[in-house]
């Protein structure tokens, strides 16, 4: 089990929010300004929560689930910590839809290697992770989140905790470090700092 990562996926795997972006704007909605700085998608496009909530769980069930690009330089070092031997669990509150589901995990495999990750656990779209969590108590694995909140309920589980920055969660002043790309999630998880070049 010290080989394993617990990861989420949007926002620290895959571009979720680029993603949602270009598919709000396809179907006639406009950010308010600033709206990056703003997790909640609500708020972000100035709709109700009732909107917000649906729209979320619409794009979350598409098509497009199949095709979400990989979040900035993820691509690379989970292959890289996959050569190595770590193995990934994903932890994600997309949907329970099962086509979806499917989708999402072929995407995660072309996009990170077919053997790299071990789980894939889904929760419905917004579902609290509390439950899964609870099952990696006092393992001391690391959990790669965006959502403060739960990196938070991953230290209070025994985790070790690390956030993946935005600009929508640059407020967050606790106690799990920030981490601004999978570069640094490997240096810390290996303790090996990695000066590459990048090929074409």
């Amino acid at each position: 089990m010290n080989k394993t990562i617990l990861t989420d996926c949007d926002g620290v795997l895959l571009n979720w929010e680029y993603a949602f972006n270009i598919w709000m704007e396809d179907h006639g909605y406009t950010m308010v300004e600033n709206g990056n700085f703003i997790y909640n998608v609500a708020k972000r496009y100035g709709l109700t929560r009732e909107e917000g909530s649906k729209l979320t769980r619409f794009f979350n069930e598409s098509a497009v689930q199949g095709f979400l690009p990989a979040l900035r330089d993820s691509e690379h070092y989970v292959r890289l910590l996959a050569n190595l031997g770590y193995k990934f669990h994903v932890i994600t509150s997309m949907t329970k839809n099962a086509h979806a589901q499917k989708l999402r995990v072929r995407n995660l495999r072309k996009l990170f290697g077919e053997d790299t990750f071990e789980k894939f656990l889904f929760l419905d779209t917004g579902e609290d992770k509390d439950a899964i969590l609870a099952e990696y108590k006092d393992s001391g694995l690391y959990w790669i989140e965006d959502k403060p909140t739960n990196a938070e309920l991953g230290l209070r589980m025994g985790l070790k905790s690390l956030v993946m920055e935005h600009a929508f969660n640059l407020h967050y002043e606790g106690d799990a470090p920030f981490v601004k790309n999978w570069k640094e999630v490997y240096e810390t998880v290996t303790g090996n700092v990695h000066s590459h070049t990048r090929w074409h």
